[in-house]
């Protein structure tokens, strides 16, 4: 059985502002982001390889990141024995680090 996801409340609006962003570039991109993140989500109940250690983070706290294949984004998370916690999902490339006060 897949574990539940749970994010913190600051994920929705980064979610909705790369939405909006990516929308204004082009009428459906906007979704494509979305569907590309929820993807990256729901794949993070059965991690892979592709899952690293989060940069400029102490390993032992057990943050991970999962890039996004097409978008430059990548989504920070901690995987806990009975739920995955998703950190942010943040721009590869804007403010790296904003996020770790969550942690």
């Amino acid at each position: 059985m897949p574990k539940p996801v749970r994010a913190d409340p600051d994920v929705e609006e980064e979610i909705g502002a790369g939405v909006a962003w990516y929308e204004q570039q082009r009428t459906g991109l906007g979704r494509e982001f979305f569907d590309e993140v929820r993807a990256a989500v729901l794949s993070l109940t059965v991690p892979g390889p592709e899952c690293r250690p989060a940069l400029g983070v102490p390993v032992e706290l057990g943050v991970r990141r999962k890039l996004l294949r097409r978008f430059p984004y990548v989504v920070v998370f901690i995987e806990f024995p009975t739920a995955v916690h998703i950190v942010a999902v943040a721009h590869a490339h804007r403010r790296p680090g904003y996020w770790k006060d969550r942690t």
